[in-house]
């Protein structure tokens, strides 16, 4: 990373644009992205009018040790984009993710390397699986 960046974030397109999506107070809601007076508001554009949107994931993040002992921070103030796609940038996040995960493993559409050992002593495999228990 150079050119003065600080740090490289893994970034994929999201599914549900951020100009779609409102604050509900009670009976009543508002746009979460606040627009100028006059501009035609993303909530009532199509989805392909609006402007590419991408959401970080946990699939990569780098940066330079001097940005996290100078600035305090893992990001720094300049961030480059690394695009992934799809299983790329896969990250569990809730119960969900985690069921997917297993639901794809066992149907083999994520491979999972053999770990010859486990990782501490106390720690158990279970029998004829590939997940340490």
């Amino acid at each position: 990373m150079e050119n003065g960046v600080d740090s490289l974030r893994a970034v994929e397109k999201v599914s549900q644009h951020p100009g779609k999506m409102w604050l509900v107070d009670g009976k009543r809601m508002t746009p979460l992205l606040e627009q100028k007076p006059g501009e035609h508001p993303w909530h009532s554009s199509q989805t392909a009018a609006l402007p590419e949107i991408f959401v970080q994931n946990a699939s990569l993040e780098i940066a330079w040790s001097r940005v996290v002992f100078e600035r305090r921070t893992i990001a720094g103030e300049i961030v480059m984009p690394f695009f992934t796609n799809e299983v790329e940038g896969f990250d569990i996040n809730d119960q969900y993710d985690w069921d997917h995960a297993e639901a794809a493993v066992k149907q083999g559409k994520f491979k999972l390397p053999k770990v010859a050992a486990a990782p501490f002593a106390d720690t158990k495999v279970s029998e004829g699986s590939d997940w340490v228990i």
